[in-house]
């Protein structure tokens, strides 16, 4: 399946959990702005692990910060919403 790319977020509920033989969706998200030296990284990963989310954060040479996360629908919606903020 293709990654879905997205233009990158605030907290929500908790995600539903991926139920047995379920793929779990996959975005690439490229968040724009003040993103690196303000702990950007660390602060994703922490919310990624509250959604149940894996995946990775990288800084970009031009500034911005990559965001590959897989997880639930759902999941992949609050985090886009956080991402946002």
């Amino acid at each position: 399946m293709p990654l879905k790319r997205a233009r990158c977020s605030a907290s929500l509920n908790r995600a539903h959990a991926i139920t047995a033989g379920e793929e779990p969706e996959k975005r690439l998200f490229t968040i724009k702005g003040r993103v690196q030296g303000v702990w950007f990284r660390d602060s994703t990963r922490r919310e990624a692990e509250r959604l149940d989310i894996s995946g990775y954060a990288r800084n970009l040479p031009n500034g911005d910060v990559e965001v590959f996360a897989s997880g639930t629908n759902v999941a992949l919606a609050e985090l886009a919403l956080w991402l946002r903020e």
